[in-house]
């Protein structure tokens, strides 16, 4: 027989496997809407970027990458033509560190997405420069600032990106 605390989880686990079901069948009635892969923040944190990516792209296709593709997850082809690539990490607020880690070369641009307790994002930054990762610093693990924690700036690295936050979010609305 469960005690009182254990019907809650009980409750709240299956609150959770309902709405993972329901993503799930949608991810499948509109498989051209999301990633091609498993139900994850990751998942989740790119759908939400490329809506923000048509809207600041209105005449141009974007298009997530295939399973197989390592170094980007959604490109852009402009209506010239151009491709832009963008590889999009994301944290959750079940990452505590807020260490992003193995990114590989390979993209245009990077974009970290931070998800609250109901996967929306709360903090976003644009990176318009991979090199910065891949030059002589060699910078493959970073720590995002921490704005609950005034005193953690994040890596020095962010001082090269954009925190996007407002209009990433004015997107989804």
């Amino acid at each position: 027989m469960l005690i009182e605390n254990e019907i809650e989880i009980d409750a709240a686990i299956f609150a959770y496997g309902k709405g993972c079901a329901s993503l799930w069948n949608l991810m499948q009635s509109y498989p051209s809407e999301f990633p091609q892969a498993v139900i994850s923040c990751g998942t989740i944190a790119e759908y939400y970027t490329r809506i923000f990516l048509r809207s600041k792209h209105k005449k141009s296709d974007v298009i997530y990458g295939k399973a197989n593709e390592k170094a980007w997850d959604i490109e852009v082809i402009t209506e010239d033509g151009e491709k832009i690539t963008y590889q999009v990490k994301s944290i959750s607020f079940l990452n505590k560190g807020k260490v992003i880690k193995r990114l590989v070369k390979g993209f245009d641009k990077l974009i970290i997405v931070s998800l609250n307790f109901e996967f929306f994002p709360v903090q976003v930054y644009l990176f318009d420069d991979p090199s910065i990762f891949f030059s002589t610093s060699k910078i493959r693990t970073m720590t995002i600032p921490n704005p609950d924690n005034p005193r953690n700036n994040g890596s020095k690295v962010f001082q090269f990106a954009k925190n996007i936050t407002d209009e990433f979010n004015e997107a989804l609305i």
